[in-house]
């Protein structure tokens, strides 16, 4: 279909999760005390196609949700950086909203052709702990969860061969729940580039070549705060698939 159109959904759900094996029991991690979280879940989604046709599509989707969580499961830092324990949340308000755009356009004839992808994610999150109204942290976001996230992916091939960059954009979390400067973890941008060649069998079999550059710009950054993440580095990878 050549025409634009829109599709919209409206949701509700209700969930439990069991804590882990690993939450209840892991080393000197693991709280057997734990009880199972539960969800009320609300959330609105849009999906909108400007192009769909000819093998080209634009297809730009949006998504708003509000979470109220009792007896959250989450991993905390107790006595210092290095000692976690997995703890329940009394409650704990989660909203936010999030929009993906996809582009993937064809060039040249079928002999020739030439097809781009690209990919734009953005994430804004609030995750509130609204537990204890007289405690130091009522209303802070939770450790480690990052208000905005975002990536975007290029990514161009030609017949057998092809190449694409990745973004990845994380905004400064807290190492605590305690939301102070003292407790900030500063955001990151981290780029990666891959080449790939794909070599097809017979029977609907291939193999694939993929070289990888990650961290290409060699960033200093770290996901939990004291733990400083890999710098610039490579991955050769094979892949063996058939239908």
């Amino acid at each position: 279909s050549g025409r634009r159109y829109a599709r919209h959904r409206l949701w509700y759900r209700n969930s439990l999760r069991v804590p882990t094996f690993n939450e209840l029991y892991y080393k000197n991690i693991g709280n057997t005390s734990l009880v199972p979280e539960k969800v009320n879940q609300f959330g609105y989604n849009l999906s909108f196609f400007p192009i769909d046709r000819n093998g080209n599509r634009i297809a730009i989707t949006g998504a708003a949700f509000f979470n109220r969580i009792t007896d959250k499961i989450v991993a905390i830092p107790t006595q210092n950086l290095f000692v976690w324990s997995i703890q329940n949340l009394g409650i704990v308000h989660a909203y936010g909203a999030e929009v993906t755009t996809n582009f993937k356009w064809v060039f040249g004839g079928s002999n020739n052709q030439v097809l781009l992808n690209s990919s734009l994610n953005y994430s804004f999150q609030r995750s509130l702990n609204l537990s204890d109204p007289n405690h130091p942290t009522y209303g802070h976001q939770i450790a480690y969860i990052p208000i905005h996230t975002g990536n975007v992916d290029v990514s161009l091939a030609y017949k057998q061969f092809g190449g694409k960059v990745s973004n990845y954009i994380v905004s400064k979390r807290y190492s605590l729940n305690e939301n102070v400067e003292s407790n900030e973890i500063e955001g990151f941008a981290i780029t990666d580039f891959s080449v790939f060649y794909q070599l097809k069998l017979e029977k609907k079999q291939s193999i694939r070549f993929q070289l990888q550059l990650k961290n290409a710009f060699d960033k200093s950054y770290s996901y939990i705060r004291s733990f400083i993440m890999p710098g610039r580095n490579y991955l050769i990878s094979i892949n063996y698939a058939f239908n």
